[in-house]
This record gives structure tokens, C-alpha cells and sequence, in this order.
């Protein structure tokens, strides 16, 4: 599995030198330790959270899946 270290894409397969998105070099992926913290930007999941509801509750009214 290759990294993107600029826009932390991850590539499966070890075939690709470059990043499809941004053009940066790929480096070799490593798995994170069981102990890992994953960081968000600040507001992150409240804004994936906000979007969720949305689309949940344009579901219950029928809005979305016409």
C-alpha cells in the first residue's frame, strides 16, 4: 500500500509512484499501531455529523430517494 504524505490518500498495490490527485511521490504505507490516536481538523465530525442528519431526515420525508 503507497501514501500520499500531501493530501494522505492511500493507494493500494505497490504499482503507483505518484499520487493520482495531487502529482507528490508516493511512500510506502504504514499500518498505524493499535494504540493510534487519529487526529481531525477541529469542527470535523460536528460537520459530518450535521451533514448526516440532513440526509437522514431528508429520507424520513421522502426528499432525497424520489
Amino acid at each position: 500500500m503507497k501514501e500520499c504524505r500531501t493530501c494522505r490518500q492511500l493507494f493500494a498495490g505497490d504499482d503507483l509512484r505518484f499520487c493520482r490527485f495531487d502529482g507528490s511521490p508516493l511512500t510506502d504505507a504504514t499500518p498505524p499501531d493499535e494504540g493510534t490516536t487519529i487526529l481531525f481538523p477541529s469542527g470535523y465530525l460536528n460537520e459530518q455529523f450535521k451533514h448526516f442528519e440532513e440526509l437522514r431526515s431528508r429520507n424520513e420525508s421522502g426528499k432525497l430517494y424520489e
